[in-house]
């Protein structure tokens, strides 16, 4: 991620101006520039993906799933979600796409007000957003189904995945944070 595309890299979520990414600080510190956000002084063997989130969850039997905080809105959660919004406002919605942007103050991207809208109108319950991941359920593709998210579908990590990562099986015995690792390309039309 962040590498010139010439290099294998791809925009990261910051590069794109992701309005839910809640980026940590570039400090030094484990993790910086990801969603997890460690101390400034923590430990350089301190595991990214134990660090907290911008978010506030649902509770223990909700996992896919925020909660509107005054002080973050809803926080974190994973750009699958709204471009799922974004598709079903375009595919659903008679309005002219166009009253989305405000070329004068967001360019080219959708403002967060317009994206809080169309989340919520697909995925808003009560003060949540509840989705699901963006895999097949039971055959059938989900409400967030993407389809170049390789969420180990057909067990192609066995126990190396970290949702769409594949970490060898060296990395994947380590406490670490998937990310690290590449995307799953997996499938006959990988």
């Amino acid at each position: 991620a962040g590498l010139d595309p010439t290099k294998g890299g791809y925009p990261t979520p910051i590069d794109t101006h992701y309005p839910y990414e809640f980026a940590a600080p570039f400090l030094g510190q484990p993790g910086d520039g990801s969603t997890h956000h460690c101390p400034h002084d923590a430990s350089d063997t301190t595991p990214i993906q134990s660090c907290p989130q911008v978010k506030t969850g649902c509770g223990d039997d909700i996992k896919d799933c925020v909660k509107y905080s005054d002080e973050h809105g809803y926080g974190h959660f994973p750009p699958f979600v709204p471009l799922a919004a974004v598709k079903n406002a375009y595919n659903e919605d008679s309005s002219d796409v166009c009253e989305w942007f405000d070329y004068n103050t967001s360019g080219c991207n959708i403002p967060k007000s317009t994206m809080d809208k169309l989340v919520y109108a697909s995925f808003g319950v009560g003060d949540t957003i509840q989705f699901q991941p963006p895999i097949l359920i039971d055959g059938e593709p989900s409400s967030t189904y993407y389809r170049l998210e390789y969420i180990d579908q057909d067990g192609a990590c066995g126990d190396n995945c970290r949702g769409p990562h594949h970490c060898s099986e060296e990395v994947a015995t380590e406490d670490i944070w998937g990310d690290f690792c590449p995307y799953v390309h997996t499938g006959e039309k990988a």
